[in-house]
């Protein structure tokens, strides 16, 4: 089971094929920000396997993995299609940064020497 996510050429719309078969509007609202001097529009699409994708919609669509999920995500040399290999039962198309929220991961601190009498 896997779905893949290719960008519609020329159209803000995605063809999804695999577990879900749908051709879904990227929302008109995406915002822009700078990439490399040159401004993008990016969207973000979350998969039920609890993967984040953040995308862009331009001359050059490419895909990028925000959060990793349960399932394998591979996305071609060229960043131009995205397959998720696990059961996918659902994906959302989502506009802006200020509607999705990442956790940080940080490691914990770890406390050094504790317990083993050293500057006591």
């Amino acid at each position: 089971m896997a779905v893949t996510i290719v960008p519609i050429p020329n159209e803000p719309r995605l063809c999804v094929v695999g577990d879900i078969e749908a051709n879904l509007a990227i929302p008109a609202a995406a915002p822009q920000h700078l990439e490399d001097s040159e401004l993008v529009d990016a969207y973000f699409v979350a998969l039920s396997d609890g993967s984040l994708i953040r995308a862009r919609f331009h001359d050059e669509p490419r895909f990028e993995v925000v959060a990793e999920g349960a399932g394998a995500v591979k996305i071609d040399r060229a960043g131009r299609s995205l397959t998720v290999d696990w059961k996918i039962e659902w994906l959302g198309v989502s506009s802006d940064y200020a509607s999705t929220a990442v956790a940080r991961h940080e490691p914990p601190t770890l406390p050094l020497f504790e317990g083993l009498g050293v500057g006591a």
